[in-house]
């Protein structure tokens, strides 16, 4: 039958939840919802948490364990050189002792995760993400006096990643772009390894900017696609994905087309139909693989 799952992503201006089912054979979405946002900062507050919890129960949700985005003031990230595992050397212990040294943090404040990078020659380069404990718990606690239960956390750029595994394409560069009025946020992986997150400074979709928003857009993609093949020395084909409210915008979208042509594809739900694009953040968390 296969585990339900709901993912909350949590924006500036709404809040998103999607439930699915998640099976060997692939997902389905049981049930969504949106909500806008009453509260300020990135964490819910205790009204907001228990209007969440209301409006899920209303449409139809399961009582189901949840995975939230970490709040981007928790998150670090960096890229290191590491031992290969070949040498016997403590990779972990090394990681960690690295990455909170680069952050000046203390290296029991944090939850580390890393993954290996496409890299030339013989070096190991990492990818590592780092969530701090303390801000991430305070986010937690509120949502569960809710009423709900929170089963993971996770970086809502990981999260989009995990979106375009569901684009039709044998294209090695992903590169998923996130437009909303709040801002915007671009992932690129190489085949299904995160490379990159960027938030563009600036970059939002408002009233009557489509145009310039598709332009500016197109120029970050852009980057981003050369930034990808020179990681993997190749001339590796890009798929593009624009995921949030751009997605629902036929100006942009016209204009995004005429400029990547067939290599715009839009990612889809295990069964082949259209994924709603503002959806897409809580799809990814409620992918996240490891639940609590």
């Amino acid at each position: 039958m296969g585990a339900i799952r709901t993912g909350i992503d949590i924006s500036p201006d709404m809040i998103f939840a999607a439930q699915l089912r998640v099976a060997a054979s692939g997902w389905t979405l049981l049930a969504s919802a949106a909500m806008a946002r009453t509260g300020e900062g990135e964490a819910l507050d205790s009204e907001e948490a228990v209007a969440l919890e209301s409006l899920l129960f209303r449409r139809g949700f399961a009582p189901a364990p949840c995975v939230i985005g970490a709040p981007d003031t928790a998150l670090y990230s960096t890229t290191m050189e590491l031992p290969p595992a070949s040498s016997g050397a403590p990779i972990d212990q090394l990681a960690r002792a690295e990455f909170a040294r680069r952050n000046k943090m203390d290296e029991g404040t944090f939850v580390l995760s890393y993954w290996d990078l496409p890299t030339p020659g013989q070096a190991l380069q990492v990818m590592a993400v780092g969530c701090e404990v303390e801000a991430t718990d305070a986010a937690i606690e509120v949502i569960e006096a809710a009423g709900l239960r929170v089963a993971g956390v996770d970086d809502p750029s990981r999260a989009l990643g995990r979106v375009l595994a569901g684009v039709p394409t044998i294209a090695t560069v992903r590169v998923g772009a996130r437009l909303d009025p709040w801002g915007a946020t671009i992932v690129v992986l190489h085949h299904s390894t995160l490379l990159y997150a960027r938030k563009p400074s600036g970059l939002a979709l408002r009233e009557g900017n489509d145009a310039e928003a598709a332009h500016r857009l197109g120029t970050e993609i852009d980057a981003c696609i050369a930034f990808a093949r020179h990681r993997s020395r190749s001339h590796a084909p890009a798929a593009i994905s624009v995921l949030g409210h751009a997605a629902k915008s036929t100006t942009l979208m016209d204009m995004l087309g005429q400029r990547y042509g067939d290599a715009l594809a839009q990612p889809l739900m295990a069964g082949g139909a259209d994924l709603d694009p503002t959806l897409a953040g809580a799809i990814g968390l409620a992918l996240l693989e490891d639940l609590a």
